[in-house]
């Protein structure tokens, strides 16, 4: 665990460092657009991260990546002649992104349509974007090995989505020019649309994987009123619920929303007069520059879609807000205050107003103090460590087998990972505990899975405290004809035993069953 934990201090420490060059970087290198970026972050930490909380979490590891990522990206974009050795350091950081957090995917899909995005409406050009696309293929190769030919990433829109930029990117450059330059706008982006639906359809078929398929059904169970088990384990999950308004209320009161919209609102106004001047000067060859810039505020449109859908995914959308905020320093943007001393007297106003609820977030940051305590959860670690073979198997919630695994050593049947179909399945044959079946009908499931212990968390099984998300209630919209069944799980616990199941361990919190005539596995 300490491995764990120093290792994320280590990473987010440094991530910091990254952001205040990132957001000078962006700013045309003034250090004053880093200072608002990175005071943003901080003044808003609690919206940023999750980090100070729950350290070990796989985003934890990846988002310093994610950060160092899109620096490179933003570096890329700018460059005039950007080099291969650019493309290697972005390939480094895409797969030190990728191997941690299995989610980076869908982050790097939204970042690939931002970057053919810029390419579309020319504000990069194809040397730029094929740089860009070298970086992006290496790291993905390199990744898919390292993590032993996972089906999934082949599988995936972002997969899909990058063969089909790949694609266009080389036709246009055998393709005539003769169209009007909506029109031919329109057409690439419909072409990367339907040919990365297409890709991902035949490639799914044709390995016959469906590791995201669940991704899609969250998103309809968002819109609509579908519902299984697996989307309702996500959807009653208070961080992939849509983003509360509290949260849009708060960064509004540390002015990170009105900051960026302004800055977004001023880049936007700047390169719209400069297209028309062009245009009134019948100079439409005239090269076009800021596509860094433009880059992020599409990446930002992106983060802001994700965030709103599952709050989660805010760890994108804020810190994506204070990097964009660091625009205001911007002097080539914000080249129409002509009086220097006006201009940086407003900034240095901003971040006052800023500081004025941003110290009272701080403060509550810096007030969380002492030690981590769950005497009940250490209990349960102490009983396996103490009255249980290290061979011993067990299962029960997710959560908690990730953590016996970690501290105790023990085998485990079922973990987290559930971004693959087969744990899918293998984790709600586990849930089965926590259903209205027959109890032998239970115990004849975990036991084909060699399970010898199964731990029951008093909450998963009792209820939940929003009203259709308890376990049972997922299994009586799976399996309504057993409604009228006792649970499971109930039983054993008030009962203490049954014809298949010993109560061997408990506490306030933890129920811990042996089976009897448990089925062992032999290597």
């Amino acid at each position: 665990m300490i491995f764990y934990t120093n290792a994320i201090w280590i990473l987010n420490g440094a991530m910091m460092t990254i952001f205040f060059l990132f957001a000078s970087y962006l700013s045309e290198g003034s250090s004053l657009g880093g200072v608002v970026a990175t005071t943003a972050f901080f003044f808003n930490h609690g919206e940023c991260t999750r980090v100070m909380n729950t350290p070990p979490l796989r985003e934890s590891f990846a988002y310093p990546f994610c950060i160092c990522h899109m620096f490179v990206v933003t570096m890329v974009l700018k460059r005039k002649n950007p080099s291969y050795w650019l493309s290697a350091i972005l390939a480094i950081t895409t797969v030190s992104f990728m191997l941690p957090w299995q989610f980076a995917q869908f982050a790097l899909l939204t970042q690939l349509l931002a970057v053919f995005g810029v390419h579309a409406i020319q504000y990069t050009n194809r040397n730029n974007t094929v740089k860009y696309l070298a970086g992006i293929w290496a790291g993905f190769i390199i990744s898919f090995a390292f993590l032993l030919g996972n089906k999934m990433l082949i599988t995936s829109y972002f997969f899909s989505a990058l063969i089909s930029v790949s694609i266009l990117i080389y036709l246009e450059k055998i393709s005539p020019k003769f169209l009007w330059f909506p029109i031919a706008v329109l057409i690439k982006t419909l072409f990367v649309l339907l040919a990365s639906i297409c890709f991902k359809m035949v490639l799914s078929r044709l390995l016959n994987i469906q590791d995201d398929a669940h991704i899609s059904d969250i998103l309809r169970s968002k819109f609509t009123d579908y519902r299984d088990f697996h989307t309702m384990l996500y959807t009653c999950a208070a961080e992939f619920d849509f983003l509360p308004m509290k949260t849009v209320t708060d960064l509004c009161k540390t002015l990170l929303v009105p900051t960026a919209a302004i800055c977004c609102i001023v880049v936007l106004i700047y390169h719209l007069k400069d297209e028309y001047t062009k245009w009134r000067m019948n100079d439409n060859n005239a090269e076009r520059t800021g596509g860094e810039v433009i880059y992020n505020i599409l990446q930002l449109c992106a983060y802001t879609l994700m965030a709103a859908i599952i709050m989660r995914l805010k760890l994108f959308f804020t810190p994506h807000l204070c990097l964009i905020s660091g625009l205001i320093a911007s002097p080539k943007y914000f080249s129409f205050i002509k009086k220097k001393s006006l201009y940086y007297g407003l900034i240095f106003v901003v971040l006052a107003l800023m500081a004025y609820e941003g110290k009272k977030n701080l403060e509550v940051e810096l007030s969380r103090t002492g030690e981590y305590s769950d005497l009940q959860t250490e209990g349960l670690f102490d009983w396996i460590e103490k009255k249980t073979k290290k061979s011993a198997v067990f299962a029960g919630p997710m959560p908690t087998m990730a953590n016996i695994k970690l501290s105790t050593g023990r085998p485990v049947v079922n973990h987290p990972h559930y971004e693959d179909s087969a744990l899918r399945e293998r984790n709600k044959k586990v849930y089965s505990i926590f259903s209205r079946r027959a109890t032998k009908t239970v115990y004849a499931t975990l036991r084909e899975m060699y399970v010898q212990y199964v731990v029951i968390a008093h909450h998963w099984c009792f209820g939940s405290s929003k009203s259709g998300c308890s376990m049972y209630e997922s299994w009586d919209l799976e399996e309504p004809n057993f409604k009228n069944q006792p649970i499971v799980c109930k039983s054993l616990i008030q009962n203490g035993k049954s014809e298949y199941f010993e109560k061997v361990f408990d506490n306030q919190q933890y129920s811990v069953f042996k089976l009897k005539n448990p089925r062992l596995f032999k290597k």
